[in-house]
């Protein structure tokens, strides 16, 4: 999708969102981020009411990463109630794992999407991709260990850390 067609859809669903709230688009966005989600989740909840297992939902408040979400109910868990099961579609997203391919594919010059010329005859291999792909396999597993064990982000922490795998962060000066 256009940017512009991303945030039509983001405005469609803030329109809905205020037709269903009573509040105007000003007052949606002076409420604290907290708030905001409190508020998503409940007219969340009531759309998912009567949403059968195993179909597809759409997210009705989407966002301008995931323009057009869609949720597969594959399960009902009976002690959860309707905000909790709507607060679980809320937070079911693949943002963060497209963020990371995108840094992938941005940092590492051989995983970069080739362009097409012209005179490519519809060939799409350049001179910066590699023959061999058990390379790009072996430059996937050390961009995974640079990520997750060398790599701070702005908490100052590696994933390795946040999930309790590491202590401190592994230095280049630690592996040479």
């Amino acid at each position: 999708m256009t940017n512009d067609a991303r945030m039509s859809v983001v405005a469609d669903g803030r329109t809905d969102l205020c037709a269903a709230t009573g509040l105007t688009h000003a007052e949606l966005s002076l409420i604290p981020s907290e708030f905001f989600c409190q508020i998503v989740d409940e007219e969340g909840a009531v759309r998912l009411v009567g949403e059968p297992v195993g179909a597809w939902f759409q997210y009705p408040f989407p966002t301008k990463s995931e323009p057009n979400k869609r949720v597969l109910l594959l399960t009902d868990h009976p002690g959860l109630g309707a905000r909790e099961k709507a607060k679980l579609m809320r937070l079911a997203t693949l943002r963060s794992v497209d963020s990371y391919f995108h840094r992938f594919r941005s940092n590492v010059r051989f995983a970069s999407r080739p362009q097409i010329t012209t005179n490519g005859h519809g060939r799409v291999w350049a001179r910066h991709h590699l023959y061999d792909p058990v390379v790009l396999s072996k430059l996937v597993e050390i961009y995974r260990f640079y990520h997750n064990w060398m790599e701070p982000g702005v908490d100052r922490q590696t994933p390795a850390m946040r999930i309790g795998l590491a202590r401190g962060r592994v230095y280049e000066r630690d592996l040479l």
